[in-house]
């Protein structure tokens, strides 16, 4: 590839490209961890208002609990929560397994439920006399990270063409004084020996311009010697 307009061109695509593919990478795993704490939020609440609500009723009621509804929105996940005492499951959703989903220290983990990846957060009652596990799979954060991420990106990516074109027509605008050296070079004859004006000339182009006119310079006094010596 010899044309400097398309070396700068692919040079300055690629860049841009592999700007976006961090700044992709970088969104999704900021859109994650948000979506992460907000999740985590959502299922110490769900915790929070089982333990509130079946406190009173575990003394009565030992069961299981198949009442499971329907996800209602795109994003809802079903969730699959155990109800411990000290030893003894009392209480569990229908897909729940009759073995702890995790282990019995208190706050968030991941682990496999149903061989699905989930997020599990444990929590004692007040008085550490229930526990519940409650689990949700991490399939519907990953997803929610993705459209969240493409939604952000997305704009930028379909106007990749567009800044391509605006960097095609910037480089050509940049190299117009390359284009007038290279004119006025092309117009010399023997009999024009003068210097190059330097005025406007890009400090990336100067020194070829000055080596330029230093050959001028060399030549006009080759030219004035060998006039001098046919005189005489």
């Amino acid at each position: 590839m010899n044309s400097l307009r398309l070396r700068l061109i692919l040079l300055l695509s690629i860049g841009l490209g592999v700007a976006w593919l961090v700044a992709a990478w970088f969104s999704h795993a900021e859109s994650r961890q948000e979506i992460d704490r907000l999740f985590d939020a959502q299922l110490a609440q769900s915790a929070q208002v089982l333990l509130a609500t079946t406190r009173h009723e575990l003394h009565e009621r030992v069961e299981h609990s198949d009442d499971e509804m329907p996800a209602s929105h795109e994003y809802e996940q079903k969730l699959v929560f155990q109800i411990w005492d000290k030893s003894d499951l009392l209480m569990r959703s229908a897909s729940a397994p009759a073995i702890a989903l995790a282990s019995k220290k208190a706050g968030y983990s991941e682990t496999l439920v149903n061989n699905q990846p989930c997020r599990v957060l444990t929590r004692w009652d007040t008085h550490r006399e229930f526990m519940i596990q409650i689990a949700e799979p991490l399939s519907g954060r990953e997803s929610l990270a993705r459209h969240i991420t493409l939604k952000i990106l997305l704009p930028t990516f379909i106007a990749l063409p567009v800044l391509a074109l605006l960097i095609w027509f910037g480089v050509g605008a940049g190299l117009q004084p390359l284009k007038r050296l290279k004119q006025e070079v092309k117009q010399r004859t023997a009999n024009r020996l003068e210097p190059l004006a330097m005025t406007g000339v890009p400090e990336e182009v100067a020194p070829l311009a000055q080596a330029l006119n230093d050959l001028f310079v060399r030549l006009q006094q080759a030219f004035e010697g060998e006039d001098r010596k046919s005189v005489v």
